[in-house]
């Protein structure tokens, strides 16, 4: 079975975040549009956060220590995947949705579907990576809570 290094397991969550950055500034763009600064700047901020989580992984990166996946069935990798590019921003059909989203609600509902997929594909890689980097992605994972907290907050 392959080994696969921390490098391969944190690029799936840098992807994560510049999905999660390219969505919050479609949003962002969307509300400045329709006049609702508030709401505007709100999503601004979430993708700035978004470049810096992703900038965290990106640091997290040239960890030489392998990910052992001997104890996992050989469809975790395939699983992993999948979970990225298809659950969390599917980057084939991400426009399609934006563009979808009629109302403040929509997009809020939409990202905290997100905001809670990433946690828990967070959560499930915090227990194949190196010690040495779980400490950094339980502060993304609080992050996270926090934008998930944010959003629902702005659920009317």
């Amino acid at each position: 079975m392959k080994n696969f290094t921390a490098d391969e397991i944190l690029e799936f969550a840098v992807r994560i975040e510049e999905n999660g950055e390219y969505t919050y500034s479609k949003f962002a763009k969307k509300f400045e549009k329709e006049g609702n600064n508030e709401l505007a700047e709100f999503f601004g901020k979430l993708a700035k956060q978004e470049v810096e989580h992703k900038n965290t992984f990106i640091k997290m990166m040239g960890d030489k220590k392998s990910v052992d996946f001997e104890s996992l069935n050989p469809e975790y990798y395939d699983y992993m995947k999948s979970y990225v590019y298809d659950i969390i921003f599917p980057t084939d059909q991400l426009d399609k949705k934006i563009e979808g989203i009629k109302s403040m609600n929509d997009a809020l509902q939409m990202a905290i579907r997100s905001e809670l997929d990433s946690i828990m594909f967070y959560m499930d890689i915090k227990n194949i990576v190196p010690e040495s980097v779980k400490e950094k992605i339980d502060r993304i994972i609080e992050e996270e809570r926090l934008h998930y907290l944010l959003l629902k907050r702005k659920v009317v």
